[in-house]
């Protein structure tokens, strides 16, 4: 597959290895969305990972939502909002979830 026919990673409850590189997706949109109370994966890790993706210059949307590792109806929505947004095309920031 190339690189250019991946134009999105959605990624719920998760992190960036530290032997990852960011600035390789950067010609990517990514969303993510972390649960704050997570037991399985830490809250800080999705944080340290929208971070780390930030600086290495890649279009990120992180929602934070209360909870733990499993995904609210919203944020469920919310994230296929942003699929569609991505298969028809549309720029990560049409989709406006808060």
């Amino acid at each position: 597959m190339h690189q250019e026919q991946i134009r999105g990673v959605g990624a719920l409850s998760c992190y960036l290895p530290a032997f990852m590189h960011e600035h390789a997706a950067a010609h990517l949109s990514v969303y993510m969305a972390h649960g704050t109370a997570d037991p399985v994966l830490p809250y800080a890790w999705g944080e340290e990972a929208h971070h780390r993706l930030e600086q290495g210059g890649v279009d990120v949307q992180f929602t934070a939502f209360d909870g733990g590792h499993a995904v609210p109806a919203d944020i469920k929505q919310g994230f296929q909002q942003w699929i569609r947004a991505m298969v028809e095309g549309g720029q990560q920031d049409a989709f406006k979830h808060k």
